[in-house]
């Protein structure tokens, strides 16, 4: 979860995987530096019983790993509450 990130970020070597296909090439600045990503779309993301459709995202080559990043594209379409430390994401 990233709430600092306007978009859900994917790793390269993810969106490869999925074949997401590669739109505008676009600079990022984020807490780690400067970088680039490409906008693309996800047909469909399921976090537990919440399932969104048609969600913004960004392929980042800088983002190394498996998983990919919750961004305001997404969580902005959930509820998300944070109490004691732990963070609850409705819908």
């Amino acid at each position: 979860v990233d709430t600092g990130a306007t978009a859900v970020s994917i790793p390269m070597k993810v969106a490869k995987r999925l074949g997401l296909p590669l739109g505008e090439k676009r600079r990022t600045i984020t807490a780690n530096g400067y970088g680039t990503a490409y906008q693309t779309a996800i047909k469909s993301i399921q976090l537990g019983d919440i399932v969104l459709t048609n969600v913004e995202a960004s392929v980042t080559e800088g983002l190394v790993g498996e998983e990919a990043l919750l961004g305001m594209s997404f969580l902005g379409r959930t509820k998300v509450e944070q109490e004691n430390g732990v963070m609850k994401i409705t819908y």
